[in-house]
């Protein structure tokens, strides 16, 4: 064999490998990054409130503040959508989530909240109205709504709403309705 000879079938070879390779590479599956993955109680931001994952399975969370001081109105949403694409309930406002707002005036809480912590809207000073849409609300923590001193009203949705914390809805001057379900077992002392 000569030179030339052997050089070609080098080259022959070679270029065959590199076809081979290049079949391998373009019929190889697509490696894509993993989808987002959420975690058990991590907080996530989603449209300037603040969510804890309480719950992967049954798609839970709880609202643990905001990350705007300056908001107005407060609202609670039924479920929110997080960066998995998937529906989570909140299902909880976390205790002092709101504490000290200085510029609330209304309050909603979505129909899924079944407990609002400990001082969860305590000195919300300008806060006047507050609705509980939520039909599974079971408890009000202590001081939850404490020295909200302008608050005139308050509508309770919920049937099932067992608790009522001390001190829960105290410190009110201007308060001229409250409508609560008949169901509570439990009103703490100074609740309203």
């Amino acid at each position: 064999m000569t030179d030339d000879t052997a050089t070609a079938e080098r080259l022959k070879q070679i270029i065959a490998d590199l076809k081979e390779a290049e079949r391998k590479v373009l019929n190889s599956p697509t490696i894509c990054p993993p989808p987002p993955g959420l975690e058990k109680n991590h907080t996530y931001e989603i449209g300037g409130y603040k969510y804890l994952v309480t719950d992967l399975a049954k798609r839970t969370v709880t609202i643990t503040g905001t990350t705007d001081a300056n908001l107005s109105n407060i609202i609670v949403k039924d479920s929110v959508e997080l960066a998995d694409g998937k529906l989570y309930e909140v299902t909880e406002v976390a205790a002092k989530a709101f504490l000290n707002h200085k510029k609330v005036t209304s309050v909603q809480i979505g129909m899924n909240v079944e407990k609002i912590g400990e001082q969860a809207f305590a000195k919300c000073v300008k806060l006047k109205k507050i609705v509980m849409k939520s039909a599974r609300l079971t408890e009000i923590g202590k001081k939850a709504f404490l020295k909200d001193k302008k608050l005139k009203s308050i509508d309770i949705k919920s049937k099932v709403l067992k608790e009522v914390g001390k001190n829960a809805f105290k410190g009110y001057k201007k308060l001229t309705s409250a409508t609560i379900g008949k169901n509570v077992t439990k009103i703490e002392a100074g609740a309203f």
